[in-house]
């Protein structure tokens, strides 16, 4: 399920990064399409990250006897979305979906007035960069849940459209750019997946009261870390940015 969602979000990603130079219709409509795809299996993987990565390193160290409650509860809810998704994956509508894209992909025009592909590269790698400094401008400020969320989503954009563009780039400092670039997607998804957490959790205590405590036992268990990479997550990101990037030398003559 995390494969396949992977895919899915890389292939929307490839889209919008030619989007210039690809019908508006065809990228407004695929790019939606995709994302519901991915999202139409998200609680089976939401789960599957909460058990793996928020209560399971708990309940190694000891935990508390409460905890034990919590995780039931929690691979019951990840049984029936896995479920789910594999009935998802039985309907008619995911292989339609398949053959409809394909058809759409094949029937792409040619574009009118195509640039040369370093250029267009070096472009749409430096808007990314401009956008994530503005988003890390704005977690800077206000370091809450949501602006790291997009701060994670954009680390992830360009981190893909890196990977699509990698052999037009300079190879000496293309891998440790995107290492890093993997482990500030690492770190803030930590963050993300304790927010994602709280969430389920809150809905679960609000059904069966005697989950909060374990609940509360969690989050407790969990923040101090949480507050040690929120500040270094920041700080790597705009050390990361004001770096210099392997696609730099990318121009409009040719590769570097």
């Amino acid at each position: 399920v995390h494969q396949m969602r992977v895919a899915l979000r890389r292939l929307r990603t490839l889209i919008r990064a030619f989007g210039p130079v690809l019908p508006s219709d065809f990228v407004t409509a695929w790019a939606d399409e995709l994302a519901e795809a991915a999202n139409g299996v998200g609680t089976a993987r939401d789960l599957d990250v909460l058990l793996a990565h928020v209560l399971a390193p708990v309940m190694a160290e000891g935990g508390e006897a409460c905890v034990q409650a919590l995780h039931e509860r929690c691979e019951s809810a990840r049984q029936e979305a896995r479920l789910a998704a594999r009935e998802l994956m039985r309907q008619r509508r995911s292989g339609e979906t398949l053959l409809r894209f394909a058809r759409d992909l094949n029937a792409l025009p040619e574009p009118m007035e195509a640039p040369s592909l370093t250029a267009f590269a070096h472009a749409s790698l430096r808007k990314l960069r401009k956008r994530q400094l503005v988003r890390l401008a704005e977690a800077q400020a206000e370091p809450l849940a949501e602006n790291l969320h997009q701060l994670r989503i954009g680390f992830k954009r360009l981190r893909y459209t890196l990977e699509f563009f990698a052999p037009l780039c300079a190879q000496k400092s293309l891998g440790a750019y995107l290492k890093q670039l993997a482990s500030l997607q690492d770190d803030l998804g930590y963050l993300h997946d304790l927010e994602v957490a709280q969430g389920y959790f809150e809905a679960w205590s609000a059904r069966a009261p005697q989950l909060r405590e374990a609940a509360g036992f969690v989050r407790g268990w969990h923040a101090p870390r949480a507050r040690e990479l929120k500040k270094a997550a920041l700080s790597r990101a705009a050390e990361l940015l004001e770096s210099r990037s392997p696609w730099r030398k990318l121009n409009k003559q040719g590769r570097p």
